[in-house]
């Protein structure tokens, strides 16, 4: 596929970037006006998922026992079934524990938008600007400014969100524009 082509595939996909936009906005008005929900949905969901990857993990050493060093594979899944099982019943201690995620997960969020805002260049102030905030977060978080307010954190969390959907129906709208300034071209041609 040629790059026209390409570009023009993209661009006509501009209602998924406008989605994506609307998800994020949906998920950070949530954490804003339910914190406490968000917080232990944080605990429940990080659960669940030492849970699941811990049965993957005894099953997968179940099937290969007898290559060398599988039996710690089979030790670790019990042992991340037997985590996930404390953070189900206790999930605020889980989202305490989740903090740590969420500010590696601001860390590199802000710092893949100010990659790509030093590539793009009709979004470059808006990529900098979250990428900026994004930082800002994760370095509260990282100095123990919020550790043990969940609240703030789930506070933090909704307005990345908001902000990252700003962004996102932006360049959902640059699309859309590309998308129509192609199609004029072609019909023109």
């Amino acid at each position: 596929m040629t790059s026209f082509a390409q570009l023009r595939a993209r661009s006509r996909a501009w209602y998924w970037q406008a989605a994506l936009g609307v998800l994020l906005l949906v998920l950070g008005v949530f954490a804003l006006l339910h914190p406490f929900a968000s917080s232990l949905a944080l605990g429940v969901y990080l659960g669940w998922a030492l849970i699941v990857s811990g049965a993957f993990g005894i099953a997968a050493a179940l099937r290969t026992m007898r290559m060398r060093g599988h039996a710690l594979d089979a030790y670790l899944g019990v042992l991340s079934v037997a985590a996930g099982l404390v953070m189900l019943a206790y999930p605020l201690a889980g989202a305490l524990a989740a903090l740590w995620a969420v500010g590696i997960w601001l860390a590199l969020s802000g710092v893949t938008r100010l990659f790509v805002g030093g590539r793009a260049r009709h979004e470059r102030v808006s990529q900098f600007a979250a990428g900026i905030l994004d930082l800002v977060l994760a370095l509260l978080l990282f100095i123990g400014f919020v550790t043990a307010d969940l609240f703030l954190v789930a506070t933090m969390l909704g307005v990345s969100l908001i902000v990252a959907s700003i962004v996102t129906f932006g360049v959902a709208l640059r699309l859309r524009e590309l998308a129509h300034r192609i199609g004029r071209s072609t019909l023109a041609a």
